[in-house]
C-alpha cells in the first residue's frame, strides 16, 4: 500500500468528516414522520420500504431484506406496521408472504415521488449535474463500495 501523504489524509479526513455530518443528518429527518401530500404521515423507513415495494411488487420478506440490505427481522417489522396502517397486502403462498400496495399505499408511494420530483429534497441531480458522467460513476462507485465495507452487525 502506498504511503498516505498529508493531502491524501486531509482529504479521506475530509470525505469521513462529510459522511458523517450526512448520516447525522438523516438521523434526524428519519425521526419526524413526513405525510408527503397525504393525510397518512410515515416515518422514513417506513416510506422507503413503501417505495421499494411500489417499484418491486410480489417480492416476499426474503427478498426485501436482501434487496434493501436490511435484516428479515426489521423488514418484518415495517411491513407489519405498512400492513396495520393499510398501506400494503400481505398474501401468503405456502409458506412464503409477498406484499403489495394498497389504495392508500399507492397514494402515499405516489405522494413520495412527487415529493422528491418536486422539492428535490435531496438536491442529488442539481448537485451533481454540473460533474461529468465518468466523475458521478466514480461516486456511486466509492459510494457502494464504502457501503459494503461498513461493519455488519
Amino acid at each position: 500500500m502506498e504511503k498516505l501523504y498529508a493531502d491524501d489524509i486531509n482529504i479521506n479526513e475530509s470525505i469521513s468528516d462529510t459522511l458523517l455530518k450526512y448520516h447525522n443528518e438523516v438521523v434526524k429527518i428519519s425521526r419526524k414522520p413526513n405525510n408527503y401530500g397525504t393525510n397518512y404521515p410515515v416515518y422514513q423507513s417506513e416510506i422507503h420500504m413503501l417505495d421499494f415495494i411500489g417499484r418491486h411488487p410480489d417480492r416476499n420478506i426474503s427478498e426485501l431484506a436482501e434487496e434493501v440490505g436490511m435484516s428479515k427481522s426489521a423488514v418484518s417489522q415495517i411491513i407489519t406496521k405498512l400492513h396495520v396502517k393499510n398501506f400494503i397486502v400481505k398474501e401468503r403462498y405456502k409458506k412464503e408472504v409477498t406484499v403489495r400496495l394498497t389504495e392508500r399505499g399507492n397514494e402515499l408511494f405516489n405522494g413520495h415521488r412527487e415529493y422528491h420530483e418536486t422539492l428535490n429534497q435531496y438536491s442529488v441531480f442539481k448537485n451533481t449535474e454540473k460533474y461529468p458522467t465518468a466523475t458521478k460513476a466514480l461516486l456511486a462507485e466509492f459510494l457502494a463500495e464504502y457501503i459494503a465495507d461498513l461493519p455488519k452487525y
